[in-house]
């Protein structure tokens, strides 16, 4: 789970790319439509612990995980809950700000999630980074963006990801 850029084109429509970058033999299941509690889901699935990484649901919202908080961490052994499982709820829930503020994450391995939701006919991008002492929450506008994970690339790489997506923008145009 390395990069992701999001690019808004309209007041509901949107692209995100997400480059994922996981450990061979960590076995996933191709994308499919899955149903749990009467929300349908699309997912790639985790077979080891049952999550995702990246989802969309009849919810109409998005969510992406990326490994890592504001900086490198030392992995843990073992960790209370998988990041992956955390998505796959985000996917489901009414109202997803009142979870994440409530959404106790101690002995969870630290993640930045990205959710695009777009109720109400209004793209709300919202930024989660969990640091394994705080939550960040931060509401974004709907400018494009990129993520690069913390846990695999240093900020002077961050920083240089950022210049070359000003440059691609500057360079291309994209529209729904």
């Amino acid at each position: 789970m390395c990069t992701v850029t999001f690019l808004p084109l309209s007041n509901t429509d949107f692209i995100l790319t997400s480059n994922r970058d996981e450990q061979r033999q960590r076995e996933t299941l191709p994308p499919k439509i899955y149903e749990e509690n009467g929300i349908e889901m699309l997912f790639p699935k985790d077979k080891v612990a049952g999550g995702t990484w990246i989802g969309v649901s009849s919810k109409k919202r998005l969510v992406c995980v990326l490994n890592g908080g504001f900086i490198k961490h030392k992995r843990k052994d073992n960790y209370t809950k998988s990041r992956g499982l955390i998505a796959k709820e985000l996917l489901k829930e009414n109202d997803f700000l009142p979870y994440l503020e409530n959404l106790n994450l101690l002995g969870v391995e630290p993640f930045t999630i990205i959710i695009v939701d777009w109720n109400n006919n209004e793209l709300n991008l919202v930024e989660l980074v969990w640091d394994e002492q705080e939550k960040h929450i931060t509401k974004y506008k709907n400018k494009p963006k990129i993520w690069s994970s913390s846990s695999l690339y240093s900020d002077e790489i961050k920083e240089l990801r950022k210049i070359w997506f000003q440059q691609w923008q500057s360079e291309n145009e994209f529209t729904s």
